[in-house]
């Protein structure tokens, strides 16, 4: 494979590009040594500490976990190009941890030597990255609502499957009617969710996200679902990417359930919806609501929800899509869309 540039493959290291600058950039790049690994090749087994600071330029990894005893390893997730691994900047690696090549992959190494001269020329980006893969990442998702109560091992494992994302001033994460595959957890910075009306053709600010917060929470539960809103930087800001996909790795191999992720989504939608009877109600009576009410349904293209004279004992909030309400005669008399409600 044709190598790259080492200074464009630190600056798109999202978490690299963040917090280095020009000279810290530049120190690294003049070390970075490049690496070809065959498809298939364990880079490292049960248990092995990775002392080299890897970052992909082509390829792609797969992260898995093999517990003590097991017969075979189970895949959690998959690193693509730009995204890097390796013990490092951190502290101790789970002890379950496999990482392999999925393809023939290309890797930018920075050795264990060449992190030590750079703490000691940059004692403080050194530290800036050891709170952002380490310490910081660990207060960030333990803080979240979400993630809020896991464990240590559960933790451990939530971190292999965290990737990076690095987000300008004005940049879009994503827009409105964008597919989704793909939740986000902040790290630093500050972002603005905000509705297009196609009616009005006006755009309104939602909510605004700072650190420990989530968005994109519909697509852990609808993958590929439109995004109901666009999410835009309003400063420099670093975020946590988690797929679906990993997500439910993570639920399978932790044995958790995927309430926390839906619990958070109602509440949202609840919050964007300014429904008028929920006004008087305090955040922590909302909160209360809807974790022992709340559940989701999914209905087909056309299916009826309820008819004209049915009993009311149940209260609605789209999540996605649209709904058609009509007279007994099948006149549409409106139709509702996201965060609607009847």
């Amino acid at each position: 494979a044709e190598s790259r540039d080492p200074i464009d493959v630190l600056e798109k290291s999202a978490a690299l590009s963040y917090i280095l600058g020009d000279k810290e950039i530049s120190f690294l790049a003049e070390r970075l040594r490049i690496k070809e690994v065959k498809k298939g090749t364990w880079v490292a087994e049960r248990g092995e500490r990775i002392d080299d600071f890897h970052i992909i330029t082509s390829g792609s990894l797969g992260i898995y976990l093999s517990a003590r005893g097991a017969r075979e390893a189970e895949y959690l997730t998959t690193r693509l190009p730009f995204e890097s691994f390796g013990s490092t900047f951190t502290s101790s690696p789970n002890s379950a941890r496999m990482v392999r090549t999925l393809e023939d992959t290309q890797f930018a190494l920075l050795s264990h030597a060449d992190i030590t001269a750079f703490a000691k020329k940059f004692p403080k980006a050194r530290g800036r990255l050891t709170e952002i893969f380490d310490a910081g990442l660990r207060k960030i998702v333990s803080a979240s609502e979400i993630f809020k109560g896991l464990s240590l091992t559960h933790l451990s494992t939530l971190r292999l499957m965290l990737s990076y994302r690095e987000y300008r001033a004005g940049q879009h994460v994503y827009s409105q009617g964008n597919r989704g595959y793909a939740m986000y957890l902040v790290f630093e910075g500050k972002l603005e969710g905000s509705i297009y009306d196609e009616k009005t053709r006006e755009e309104s600010v939602v909510r605004t996200l700072g650190p420990a917060e989530t968005f994109g929470e519909l697509s852990m539960v609808r993958p590929g679902e439109a995004r109901t809103a666009s999410i835009r930087a309003i400063e420099d800001s670093l975020v946590l990417e988690l797929s679906a996909k990993a997500l439910q790795s993570f639920c399978a191999q932790t044995k958790l359930s995927i309430t926390n992720v839906l619990n958070k989504l109602f509440l949202q939608i609840l919050l964007e919806s300014q429904v008028p009877f929920f006004e008087h109600l305090s955040l922590d009576e909302l909160q209360d609501l809807v974790k022992k009410y709340s559940v989701v349904r999914t209905f087909k293209t056309r299916e009826v929800v309820f008819k004209q004279g049915d009993i009311g004992d149940k209260f609605y909030n789209i999540i996605s899509g649209e709904v058609s309400v009509s007279s007994n005669g099948g006149k549409v008399l409106r139709k509702l869309g996201p965060r609607a409600y009847f």
